[in-house]
């Protein structure tokens, strides 16, 4: 079966002009990006988040009198040096856990409220638990 190339060129224009969007396409597309560009409230109130809670715990279970506090939930981060002492049982806010390297099988790090660095959990006293902080 043979087509002429006037008959392939018809149906070829045939398709595109289904294809081509319409006047009415343009304005209904203009209103949803208008609708969208309205000021949205996207405050955490708003997308329903609530302020994180802080909880207050002691360091405990070190016999030196401070622990590392570390730039990061483990032992491979460097600790935040000698500016800032974390010392055994003063109490500290500290706001979530993260993940990470585990000591004396306690693998949280709980990340203080005041300052970006994270102590093992196995240092902070039973208050600071997983559940009590939330995932940062």
């Amino acid at each position: 079966m043979k087509f002429q190339l006037s008959t392939f060129v018809g149906l070829l224009l045939s398709l595109t002009a289904l294809a081509a969007p319409t006047a009415e396409d343009a304005t209904a597309l203009a209103d949803v990006v208008d609708a969208r560009s309205e000021a949205q409230d996207t405050s955490p109130e708003a997308l329903g988040l609530e302020a994180r809670k802080v909880t207050t715990c002691i360091i405990i279970n070190s016999d030196s009198k401070r622990v590392n506090c570390r730039k990061g939930p483990g032992f491979s981060y460097p600790d935040i040096g000698e500016s800032v002492y974390i010392e055994v049982g003063n109490a500290y806010p500290f706001g979530c856990y993260k993940k990470g390297d585990c000591y004396q099988g306690n693998c949280t790090w709980q990340k203080l409220a005041t300052i970006n660095c994270y102590v093992n959990g196995y240092y902070t006293d039973p208050r600071c638990t997983a559940a009590a902080l939330g995932k940062c």
